[in-house]
């Protein structure tokens, strides 16, 4: 039984296959998506290089607000060797700095 199921499943991939492959619409199809994904991954490489340099933009300018203001305003540790929840709250404050919203 497994195996007219097997042959069954061949014998219908490649019909499809063979269907598909010869079909004028199907080939259009295959040539428009294939463009589109060229285009979106050349955009998504333009897009991600910009992200990065915005993103290490505010990272150095957190870094100099987070060393300038000292210690945590939570433990009173220095962010060094803060805690990371410190950490995190004194980087929230530099960025709204940042931001402008202190």
């Amino acid at each position: 039984m497994a195996f007219i199921k097997r042959l069954m499943d061949h014998l219908l991939n490649q019909v499809l296959v063979e269907t598909l492959a010869n079909s004028r619409w199907f080939q259009r199809f295959a040539v428009y998506t294939h463009k589109l994904s060229k285009e979106a991954a050349e955009k998504s490489k333009d897009h991600s290089k910009v992200l990065d340099e915005h993103v290490s933009t505010v990272m150095d300018k957190a870094k100099q607000y987070t060393a300038k203001v000292g210690s945590c305003r939570t433990c009173r540790r220095h962010h060094s060797s803060c805690c990371f929840v410190c950490r995190g709250s004194s980087l929230l404050l530099a960025v709204a700095a940042l931001v402008g919203h202190t």
